[in-house]
């Protein structure tokens, strides 16, 4: 029987707008998108599991491409694009949260930045939610299986008693390795449906 939701955020409460914000940071930088991916990548897993700011990574990046730029500036200017493309909140989302907790327990886990998360709480987006797990305060990221067993354990519940909720099939994947059911999100009118099968 399931009792505990876990709900990823991005692209499902909140808009997944990646590409649009590096589109326009990499502007502020002087570089091309691709060439400001291509640098993320190579810090995608220490910004995710809170390793270091994005203050830090930008302050390395504009060292590397010899710019002199402040990078709280590119900060200023990721965060910026972050608020105006990636903060609407999915009020259909709210409602369905809402409603799930009344019978279970239904919390966040979502893959973020030090910033980012920061904003994120002092905005309130974790109040619809009974715990919000974050990636850089665990130190962990999906889709390992490692962050996964640490959320059921704080919830004191067995894999096959929650349910996993993604937008992502790849960050599905430590979660159904320890045998956790997931639904691959589309939209609300499916996530319903969805969770009328399941529950």
């Amino acid at each position: 029987m399931i009792k505990l939701i876990i709900f990823d955020l991005g692209g499902i409460l909140i808009p997944e707008k990646k590409p649009e914000i590096l589109e326009h940071v990499a502007k502020e930088i002087g570089c091309t998108k691709e060439q400001l991916e291509e640098n993320l990548k190579e810090y995608d897993e220490a910004l995710t599991k809170g390793e270091i700011t994005l203050k830090e990574f930008y302050r390395k990046l504009l060292k590397r491409r010899g710019i002199e730029k402040k990078p709280e500036e590119i900060v200023k200017k990721h965060l910026a694009e972050y608020i105006r493309t990636s903060t609407k909140r999915n009020e259909e989302i709210i409602n369905i949260i809402e409603k799930l907790k009344i019978n279970y327990v239904v919390v966040a886990l979502t893959n973020t930045e030090i910033e980012i998360g920061n904003y994120n709480k002092e905005q309130g987006l974790f109040q619809y939610f009974e715990k919000a797990f974050l990636s850089t305060e665990m130190h962990m990221k999906k889709p390992d299986a490692m962050i996964f067993k640490k959320v059921l354990q704080e919830c004191n519940v067995t894999a096959d008693e929650a349910l996993f909720i993604d937008d992502k099939e790849e960050n599905t994947e430590g979660a159904r390795e320890l045998g956790i059911p997931c639904i691959l999100y589309e939209n609300p009118k499916q996530l319903k449906k969805m969770l009328e099968i399941m529950l």
